[in-house]
């Protein structure tokens, strides 16, 4: 099982979510939305859904994600595009992580 987590890392559900899925030793992939402008998503809708994400020079294979917990930020709340631009990389390890340039932490 491999579970992907979009949004905002430091948000506070999301980082519920995913230590959550660690303690229950689930895989899972982490893509930061702040890396949204170096994002590429390739889709493939038929009988099956196939397809890929590709941050820079890393590719997810989606027919290796079994699960997904998608949690949109505001885009208008996010900060400037200059910085969104900024490195987007994919830690090998059991969990992976693809950071944007900073967290963002909204008030609770």
């Amino acid at each position: 099982m491999r579970i992907l987590l979009w949004g905002l890392p430091a948000e506070r559900p999301l980082e519920r979510v995913h230590a959550e899925l660690e303690r229950l030793g689930a895989s899972t992939l982490v893509l930061d939305q702040h890396a949204v402008l170096e994002t590429e998503v390739d889709l493939v809708v038929g009988s099956e859904v196939s397809g890929s994400i590709r941050v820079r020079d890393q590719r997810i294979d989606l027919r290796t994600v079994t699960a997904a917990y998608l949690r949109p930020y505001d885009s208008r709340r996010l900060p400037r595009s200059s910085r969104l631009v900024r490195s987007a990389t994919l830690l090998r390890s059991r969990k992976r992580y693809i950071p944007g340039p900073r967290s963002h932490r909204r008030s609770s």
